[in-house]
């Protein structure tokens, strides 16, 4: 017992006196191409900078833009990997995320913190106020021999979305410079998904090759290679991105029957707890009317996914993240999303418009009862103004 309590003050010492002293970096630097030679070797640039010329004000969703975006004038910057020989890597339960050179720079490029709009940030105002510059306490720093890859999440994921989009575009840029094999270990979140694991197992990337981000909040490593991170501000979705997943898990045949032909596809959410349709039971039968196969994406491959997509003439669906395949689709493919009135979002919008799809919304009043409002509210579907709204659309 007081051995215990004993251990308890040491670590909370060393966490408020120790730490700080010896690991809080000693500045920022703007730009990764700021470093003093040795800080930062094998610079591979995989993309230029672009000004995206997407302007979704612009492309008939304005009413989805609901809230503001700390970054949003298209500038795309450069995308890359780099090594940094003894470079250090802190993460925090809130998403904050820190990248040290050797000689204790924080590198402003690489790092962001969760501003007041609670957007990741990478402006240096923001930067400022990084954990590791300001917080009062730091963790133990954990020393992890040979070369450590950063693949970061800023959350456990738990999410298809946020996988595919926020995750496992890093791999994209790691594997096109030669990142992705047996011989380097992954600091990342853990897997919680079969759909996490069976996509990194395409890359040669196995379960325990990952050094879990909770339990190790602080690192160094004899080589930490980073990426710059693909999503900012408002534009969150990248062609190549996309394309990298249609490349991994579009099949060259119909993986099973259950996803076979051309259908007009409606995805429920009845396995779901938000965003889910309270008028489903009525709305089921008349969808079988107009000719739409009901599909819950739930226990559903990557294969069976993709080529659902890829093939399908119409998705249907409530606002959600199996909404993300809508990479998978072919030009042309048409699209109604649904959402409660309470609770809208681009995301979707935006990936039709990247892949030229034919892209239509329906506003659907809300339940104020949802058990998580955070995460949307269910809606209540008007069936006569969505019989019209899909028969447009055939």
């Amino acid at each position: 017992m007081i051995r215990n309590h004993l251990a308890r003050h040491v670590r909370s010492f060393y966490s408020r006196h120790i730490a700080p002293a010896l690991y809080r970096p000693g500045g920022i630097l703007a730009s990764i191409a700021d470093a003093s030679p040795g800080e930062v070797i094998d610079y591979r640039q995989v993309h230029p900078a672009y000004q995206d010329k997407l302007k979704l004000e612009e492309a008939g969703v304005s009413v989805l833009l609901d809230e503001p975006f700390p970054e949003d004038d298209g500038h795309q910057p450069e995308t890359f990997t780099a090594t940094l020989p003894g470079g250090s890597v802190c993460t925090t339960s809130e998403g904050d995320f820190g990248v040290v050179t050797r000689k204790g720079k924080l590198l402003g490029d690489i790092s962001w913190s969760v501003n007041y709009t609670g957007h990741l940030s990478m402006k240096l105002n923001d930067l400022r106020e990084h954990p590791l510059l300001k917080a009062a306490s730091l963790p133990r720093r954990k020393r992890v021999s040979g070369a450590l890859v950063v693949a970061y999440n800023q959350r456990p994921v738990d999410n298809y979305y946020h996988w595919f989009f926020d995750s496992f575009p890093h791999f994209y840029l790691l594997r096109k410079n030669g990142y992705c094999s047996a011989k380097y270990r992954y600091y990342m979140m853990p897997l919680r998904r079969p759909y996490e694991v069976e996509s990194l197992r395409r890359l040669g990337i196995q379960p325990s090759q990952i050094l879990e981000m909770p339990s190790n909040p602080f690192v160094k490593a004899d080589e930490l290679t980073v990426t710059q991170h693909p999503r900012r501000g408002r534009y969150f979705f990248k062609t190549w991105a996309m394309d990298f997943m249609k490349e991994l898990f579009l099949p060259d045949r119909c993986p099973s029957k259950r996803v076979e032909g051309k259908p007009l596809v409606y995805i429920t959410r009845n396995d779901g707890s938000v965003r889910t349709i309270q008028n489903e039971n009525a709305l089921l039968p008349r969808l079988k009317e107009w000719g739409f196969v009901t599909l819950s994406m739930s226990g559903m491959s990557l294969d069976e996914q993709a080529w659902l997509f890829n093939h399908a003439q119409v998705i249907l669906a409530p606002h959600g993240a199996a909404l993300a395949s809508l990479a998978y689709c072919e030009p042309g493919t048409r699209v109604i999303e649904l959402f409660a009135d309470s609770y809208l979002k681009p995301y979707y919008a935006e990936i039709a418009l990247r892949r030229e799809l034919k892209y239509r919304f329906m506003l659907c009043p809300h339940c104020p009862d949802s058990k998580n409002p955070r995460q949307g509210d269910s809606m209540v579907v008007d069936l006569d103004e969505l019989e019209a709204l899909v028969r447009s659309c055939l």
